[in-house]
């Protein structure tokens, strides 16, 4: 009889071990399955980051002799004609552009707004629009035996005012915000300094830069793409100077920078290229023969 007690007592244990083994094995078959689960999950987002990813903003370029406004997130356009084919490399915050003709003008898609005739904009005086649209950045040069040199302007209404002097060549003027000028200054190195047009200071972010070929910014990155050997993008914070990112790429012209400082743009030789800074991934907006500006 003690026997037979012992033996089901010694079944009961017995089955309770095997149940309890058989949970385990399910429950780590389980979590591996989830890990494994995880990972192919994660692998085909990062191979399908290009569907998945969608710019923001809008992105201003021209094609022949129209002016395209494209809302990149839902791929919607605007298209506007234009009578000139000088247009400023930038536009405000608002998508307002500066046209370069025998009359220069500040124009929003399609309508002109107001004539900007106190003063003469060339490509080569590197003229931008403020982000509020209500200034005007430009070079100009002097050979005056007593005001040699080249000048960084500023156009509000109808003043005009002297805001950097320097004896070098000065060049890819960009606004990083209402007060703030971003430029190459050529000297034997060349160099891309930061000013502050309100006090006048001036600050270097990027020395030995002979090799810029483009250059954009706004108030918290600065990009520059160089012709080295190896074609590189390099993304700066405006703040504190450092090197946040260094990108091999072909060679590219016509950088803006997104309004959230997520996203860079290009041209690579006639055709528009968007840049996720976070991730890398990249999307083809189609042709163009020059970027403008984002907002």
């Amino acid at each position: 009889m003690r026997k037979k007690k012992a033996w089901k007592l010694f079944t009961l244990i017995l089955l309770i071990a095997l149940t309890v083994s058989i949970a385990v094995l399910i429950a780590c078959d389980t979590e591996n399955y989830n890990n494994t689960t995880s990972v192919i999950k994660n692998t085909v987002s990062k191979v399908a980051g290009l569907k998945s990813w969608s710019p923001t903003g809008t992105l201003v370029y021209k094609i022949g002799d129209k002016l395209i406004y494209q809302a990149l997130s839902g791929d919607s356009k605007e298209e506007f004609n234009i009578t000139t084919s000088d247009i400023s490399s930038s536009t405000s915050l608002n998508g307002t552009i500066l046209l370069m003709g025998d009359n220069q003008q500040k124009w929003n898609k399609g309508k002109k707004i107001s004539d900007v005739s106190n003063v003469e904009l060339t490509y080569d005086a590197s003229p931008v629009l403020s982000p509020d649209a209500s200034s005007i950045a430009h070079s100009s040069y002097s050979n005056a035996e007593r005001n040699f040199g080249y000048n960084i302007m500023i156009t509000k209404g109808s003043d005009t005012s002297s805001v950097y002097s320097t004896e070098h060549p000065v060049n890819f003027l960009r606004w990083s915000d209402d007060s703030h000028i971003v430029f190459l200054e050529t000297n034997n190195e060349g160099v891309v300094k930061i000013l502050d047009i309100a006090d006048k200071e001036v600050s270097d972010i990027a020395t030995n830069s002979n090799t810029v070929q483009a250059l954009s910014a706004n108030d918290k990155i600065l990009v520059i793409a160089t012709n080295e050997a190896n074609n590189n993008i390099k993304v700066y914070n405006i703040s504190n100077k450092k090197t946040i990112l260094t990108k091999t790429n072909k060679d590219c012209i016509d950088i803006v920078v997104s309004p959230d400082s997520k996203q860079i743009a290009y041209k690579i030789q006639d055709t528009i290229e968007i840049y996720n800074l976070s991730d890398g991934n990249k999307k083809n907006i189609g042709k163009a023969d020059k970027i403008i500006g984002w907002y």
